[in-house]
C-alpha cells in the first residue's frame, strides 16, 4: 500500500508495527501465529481487492463474519482506503 494511506491512523499503526516489530505475534488463531508483517500483508492484499471492487473514501460497506483473522483484514484492509467497515452480529437471535 505505500505512502498513499499514511494519512490514515489506522493504517499507518498496522503499518509502522510491521516496520518495527515485522516478525512480534500480532495475533493467535487456533494454530496460527500471524504476525504484524503477515497483518499488513493481508490487509493490504484486501485493501487492494476492494479497491479493485471500486470501493473508495467514505464508503460504508457492511460485513458479516465469524470470528475469524479475515475480520481484521477487512477491517484494516476497508481502514486503508479510508472506507467504513459496519460490522453485523452474525449471532443475533432477533427478539427481545
Amino acid at each position: 500500500m505505500g505512502n498513499i494511506y499514511k494519512k490514515n491512523v489506522t493504517g499507518s499503526l498496522v503499518q509502522e508495527k510491521a516496520n518495527v516489530h515485522k516478525d512480534r505475534v500480532f495475533l493467535y488463531f487456533k494454530d496460527e501465529a500471524i504476525t504484524n508483517q503477515q497483518l499488513e500483508d493481508r490487509s493490504n492484499r484486501f485493501a487492494n481487492g476492494f479497491k479493485d471492487l471500486g470501493i473508495i473514501k467514505n464508503d460504508k460497506i457492511a460485513s458479516m463474519m465469524k470470528n475469524h483473522p479475515d475480520f481484521l483484514y477487512t477491517w484494516f484492509g476497508l481502514s486503508k482506503l479510508g472506507a467504513v467497515e459496519v460490522p453485523i452480529n452474525n449471532a443475533y437471535k432477533g427478539g427481545y
